[in-house]
Order: structure tokens, then sequence, then C-alpha cells
């Protein structure tokens, strides 16, 4: 028998180690924190929050509003991109470059759509990480958090050593003899060390100066980068107002030179444009209104698709689509007309939007770090808020000097596509997460699971114990061995010997089929049947399989000519794909079981004294169902029920109805801090399955050093994870 215990021992503990690496973080604890942020009294049914300093009893302050909301997620989203990726993407498209970003915006919505609906409800500055640990498990939620880490901070530097490059671009020039001069002085020049390493001085001190700006607090941040990005918006505008002077409709034609595989082709280049309106939600903390979130990132993604769509219809129309510069589209434009002066207007919008995409990296970073670290997953330097500026001060002083070494002496090359894979995958985490967490949290009527809780009766009160026993008492039952009492059919049952009131006997259940009388049973997270649980995994699997099969559908479709592999792919993905929409549809349609029926506890247990003389006597308590879930206090009747109540509609803290979630007490469905008002995804599982495919075709279509490179970072996200997150992560305690 030693030997069996010390062979399961070892398979007991590599359990345990699975379950905590793929326990999930419930939402409404995630919105309990949130509460303490905002200075609110903590509530009494929180069992896990995150130990915030001492020096940081408010949190981050809530000034952002609506506008600056938008205002940062054009600022991140338009970058140099729109001055350099729309040469490319016009010579693959044509004028058909046009439709080539409404497709590229529309993919990208798809996954917006599941942002929109996890910041409503949660919303969070931990952005995608939160969203996948209330969702998915806390390992992929760590590992999605280095890469939006990973993400900030290297396309921070990366975009600051582009910066550098504009710069000097602007402050040389070519004489007649051809001789470039260069009014850059020599010590803040780059000079290039060898394929990893360059000495780029001029990047390093951009880093650092937007560190500074960022660290002395949000509204200073907000009101530079409102700025910044007002110009950049000017500069634009300007090039299609002053653009549609040289334009020729002889451009324009044909309209789609490369057919429609040009667009799609295009569409792919150009989605790399839209990565940014994520860092939307890493805001979502410091503002006052929750509702704004998701309109702030439909509306950011409205005007920056407006914006690209009038300069690729300006820009073709001035240059045929052959001729376009790779290099700098849009000034090369101005110049080939002779307008010189515009040229250098326009080339100075790159040199701006490149500061406000790398001021949102630097401001996104640490917020990341701050919620990782109030969750225990990372060191708790980086969940200290300063008492005054109200921000995760040492997060961003280290983010930002980080990001300036990175950008001041390593060369980035090799490591932006790291960066859109990256984000891309942290893109299909939170659609896939979208679907486990609607199943969690059905809308429909018949969904409506039963809970139960203890409310007081109207019979005898005289013998109620105090109501502040009985909660321990019904905890206590859980994990008890079973408590077979009977219940009297008559008052003369009441006087019986104790031997006689104490035997198990049957009776009815509440739907009228007989039942076993035995403990408290533990209805699960949502009180679901086994039926459900089973679909529920099922859900689960089929959702990691499908996302497999996408991997492979883009590697097919990217890398082989082969059409049996590529037909074998598309049998692959649809297969999998049902197997998603049926296996939701079933977690969905899964009934509640009818409510089992607790035991009777005698009193005497109710007061810690177990006497099975007691059980079944008159004044014991009765359970009756009654559609009620709070836990009221002590009342005047002073007995007990218990209450079968929709979990769906079940009143929270703040007095709003919200959806049952797994393991919650009011997680609403999609729902916001107001109840049913925030922003719910349409067409789920649809869309988040249209969205997680675009985004793995994306990550197959990068170069395939970029998988090797996303390989070594998630290893070096488990050690770390193992090494420290695991065993210092808040929801440890509840774990135990």
């Amino acid at each position: 028998m030693t030997t069996g215990g010390s062979t399961s021992e070892p398979r007991q503990q590599k359990k345990n180690i699975w379950r905590r690496m793929v326990r999930r973080k419930p939402s409404h604890l995630i919105r309990e924190e949130l509460h303490l942020d905002a200075d609110e009294p903590p509530s009494a049914s929180l069992t896990v929050s995150a130990p915030l300093p001492t020096d940081s009893p408010v949190g981050l302050r809530k000034c952002i509003t609506f506008a600056d909301l938008v205002l940062f997620g054009i600022g991140a989203t338009v970058g140099a991109g729109i001055f350099v990726v729309t040469g490319e993407g016009g010579r693959m498209a044509g004028p058909g470059l046009v439709l080539s970003f409404v497709t590229a915006c529309g993919g990208c919505l798809l996954s917006a759509l599941a942002y929109a609906e996890f910041a409503s409800d949660i919303p969070s500055a931990g952005s995608a990480y939160t969203f996948v640990y209330s969702s998915l498990g806390e390992l992929f939620a760590f590992l999605n958090g280095l890469f939006l880490v990973m993400e900030y901070g290297l396309s921070g530097a990366a975009i600051a050593k582009g910066w550098t490059a504009y710069v000097t671009s602007l402050l040389s020039y070519k004489n007649a003899d051809g001789e470039v001069i260069n009014y850059l002085p020599p010590f803040l020049r780059d000079y290039q060390v060898n394929d990893w390493l360059s000495w780029s001085p001029l990047s390093g001190l951009l880093v650092l100066f937007l560190t500074a700006i960022s660290v002395l607090g949000i509204s200073s941040t907000k009101a530079f980068n409102g700025c910044i990005t007002f110009l950049n918006i000017a500069l634009i505008l300007i090039f299609v107002a002053t653009g549609l002077r040289y334009t020729s409709a002889s451009n324009w034609d044909p309209f789609f030179p490369g057919h429609f595989s040009g667009v799609m082709q295009a569409a792919g280049v150009v989605f790399f444009s839209y990565i940014g309106f994520d860092s939307v939600t890493t805001l979502s903390e410091e503002v006052a209104d929750k509702r704004i979130i998701p309109l702030a990132i439909f509306a950011s993604l409205f005007i920056v698709t407006t914006l690209y769509c009038l300069t690729s219809i300006v820009l073709t129309g001035m240059v045929a689509s052959p001729e376009l510069d790779l290099g700098t589209p849009l000034a090369s434009a101005f110049k080939k007309h002779g307008a010189n002066a515009l040229a250098f207007l326009v080339s100075l919008g790159a040199v701006t939007s490149t500061m406000a995409t790398s001021l949102a990296s630097l401001v996104g970073q640490p917020r990341i770090f701050y919620r990782m670290s109030c969750d225990g997953l990372l060191w708790p330097i980086f969940a200290k808020v300063d008492r005054q500026r109200q921000i995760p001060f040492y997060g961003a002083l280290i983010s930002g000097i980080s990001c300036a070494l990175l950008s001041a002496l390593v060369n980035f090359g090799a490591l932006v596509d790291v960066i859109s894979a990256g984000t891309l995958l942290a893109f299909t985490s939170v659609c896939a997460g979208l679907i486990i967490r609607r199943a969690d949290s059905p809308t429909d009527q018949h969904q409506q699971v039963p809970r139960y809780e203890a409310v007081p009766t109207e019979e005898d009160p005289s013998t109620a114990p105090p109501l502040s026993t009985i909660d321990s008492s019904i905890d206590n039952m859980s994990s008890s061995p079973d408590l077979s009492v009977s219940e009297p059919s008559s008052p003369q049952a009441a006087n019986d010997t104790p031997s006689a009131a104490a035997s198990p006997q049957p009776r009815r259940a509440s739907d009228g089929s007989s039942g076993r009388v035995g403990h408290v049973r533990d209805m699960g997270a949502e009180g679901a049947t086994a039926a459900r649980v089973r679909w529920k995994a099922r859900l689960g699997w089929a959702v990691g399989g499908y996302f497999s099969s996408c991997i492979a559908f883009g590697y097919a479709v990217a890398s082989t000519t082969s059409s049996l592999l590529v037909f074998a792919a598309v049998f692959l993905l649809i297969s999998t794909a049902a197997a998603v929409a049926y296996s939701y549809r079933m977690t969905l349609r899964s009934p509640p079981a009818p409510p089992p029926h607790p035991p009777v506890p005698p009193p005497a247990a109710l007061s810690g004294t177990a006497d099975p003389s007691v059980v079944g006597r008159p004044s014991s308590p009765t359970y009756r169902p009654k559609q009620r879930h709070s836990l009221d206090e002590e009342g005047e009747s002073g007995g007990i029920e218990m209450t079968a109540m929709p979990s769906r509609e079940r009143e929270s803290d703040e007095g709003g109805v919200g959806h049952g979630g797994e393991g919650e007490k009011y997680m609403r469905g999609g729902g916001g801090g107001d109840g049913d008002n925030g922003f719910r995804c349409p067409c789920v599982p649809l869309l988040p399955m249209v969205g997680m495919l675009i985004n793995c075709y994306l990550v197959c279509s990068l170069k395939v050093d970029a998988f090797y490179r996303c390989v070594a970072t998630v290893v070096l996200g488990l050690v770390i994870y193992l090494a420290y997150g695991v065993h210092h992560s808040t929801m440890e305690r509840q774990y135990n």
C-alpha cells in the first residue's frame, strides 16, 4: 500500500500543477479589485484580492475622457506605416488599395469586437492579459502578457530607431554633385556595429524624453499625445487636400491591375498598420466612464480607416501604381510634381507620428506590468503606484530605461516580425477567450441555473440558530461525509426515539420525483449538470483544435503549392469549426438539473456540536424553493431555507442585475459594470472564429524565423511562470 501511495503522489502533484496553470480568475474578482482601485470599500465576499502596496491606496487616476481615449487609439495606430506601407500596398493592388484598407479594417474589427466586450465588463489595465486570464486560464494569460510586453517594449524601441532615420533624412540633402550633406552632428548619427548591435544615441534620447513625459502623470501624457496626434491628422489632411490638385484620372485606370488576388495580398500587408488599437484597452482602468471604452475602440478604427482610404485614393491618383516609391511614397509623390515644400511638410508628419506611436508603447507596457504584478505573477515593484501622480511609477521608469537601452544598442531588423506575431497571437487568444466566456455565461432563458442560498423562513423561529453560524456550517457540509437525515411525516414522528429519527428515509423531490436525501451538493461554478460540464470541456478542446487547424491552414496556403495539402488543411479547418459550433450550441442547450434536496442540518450541528438525536425534529430548519439569491440579514423569523435562484438574474453589490458566470457572484455576460448595458459581440462563435482564422493566417504569412522566436518567447515565459508566477499568484490562496 505504501508503494501505491508513493506512486500516486507524483501524479497528484502533476495534476495540481496543471490545475494551477489553467485556473481562471473570475470576472467578479477582477471587478472587485477595480472597486478597490476606485477607493471604494472592499466587498465582504472578496476572497482573492490584489495586494496593492501601502503607498498606492487609490490606484490609477481616472481622468481620461472619450476624446483622450480616441486620440490615444489614433496615435498608436497611425504611425509611420501610412507614410511607408501605402507604397508597397499600392504596387500590389493599384488604385484598389482603398479596398485593401477596408478589408484589413474588417479583419481587425473582428478582434476589436472581442476586445470591446471584454473591456466593457472588466475594464482593466491588463488588456488582453486580463481578458485571457478570466477565460482561458493563468498560463495562457501570462504568455499573452509576455507577448504584449514584448510588443510594446520592442515596438517602442524599434519605432524610435525609425524616428531617427526620418530625422536624419530631413536634415540631409543631395547637392548638385550627388554628394549627401548631413546637418546632424556626428555624435548623434547611427553607427552599425554588426547584425545585432548598433549605436543610435538619438533614438535612445527620444525614448528617455517620452519616458519623462509619461512619468509626469497621465494628464501630461494625454495632453502631449493629443497635440502630436492632432498635428499628425492635420498633416495627413493637408496631403489629401493639396494632393487632389495633382491627381489624374488616367492613374486610376485600371482600378484593379492586380485583380482580386492583388487586393487581398495588399490587405495582408496593410493589416499591420491597424495594430495599435489595443492600446486603448490598457488605459481602461483610468477611464471615468467605462461605457465609452467600446465606442472609443470603434471610433479610433473608423477614423484611422478613413484617413488610410483618403490617403490611398489621392496617392494612387498622383502617381501610377508601378512608379510608387517604397521608402517615402507620400513625399516622393510631391517631389515628382515639384512641390518640395509640401514634400518636406509630409516628411515631418512621419517624424511626429512615430513619436505618438512610441509614446503609446511606453504608456501601455508599464500598465500591463502593473496588472500582472497585482495578480502576483510578476515582482511587486511593478505594482507600486506613486501617490501624487497615481501611475505605476517604477514600472514606467524601468520600462522606459530598458526601452532606451534597447533602442540605442540593438538592431531591430530581425525582431520586427516577432512584434507582429506576438500581437496577432494576443488577438487570437482574446477571440478564443470570448467563445469560452459566452459558454460560461449563457443568456438563454432555459439556461437559468438554480443556485442555493440561506434565507429566513417563517417556521419555528424560537429554535433557529443564529445566522452567523449558518454560512460556515453550509460550507462545512460540502466537504463533510454525506449527512443522511429524515423528514418527519407527521408531528408524532418528532417525538420518536433518536435512532428512529436519525434513520435515513427517502422523500419526494419538489419536481415530483423521488430523491435521496444527501449532503449539500456543490452544483459547480454555474450549477451545471454533468452533461453541461462535459460539453464545456469538449468546447475547450474544440477551440484548441480549431486554433491548430487555423495555423495548419495558414502555413499550407502561405508556403505550399500542393493542392492536396491545401485541401486537407481546408477539410481539417471545416471539421474543427463545426466541432466548435456544435460544442458551443450543446453547451448552451444543456439544461440544468432539477435542484437536489440538501439535508436538513440539525441545530446542534449548526452550533458546532453534532448530535444525531436531534436530527429530524420539527425545530430543524426546512428548505423550500424561492426566487431569491442574496443572503439576507437575520430576519424576524430566524429560520433558514434553501432557495433556488436562476444564476442569470441575481443582484450584485452595485444593485444591478447580471448573468451567471463560472464561479462568479455577479458576472454579467458581456455586460458592463452597470448591468446589461455593456457591449456584446454579435454572432458568437462565428465572428470570433473568423477573427482567429485571419490572425493565424497573418501569423503564418510572416517569416519562419518569427515562428522560432515566438517559440523561444514561450519557453522563456514558461520558465518565469513556473519559477515565480505559479507560486506567488493571488489565486494560490483560493486554490489552497
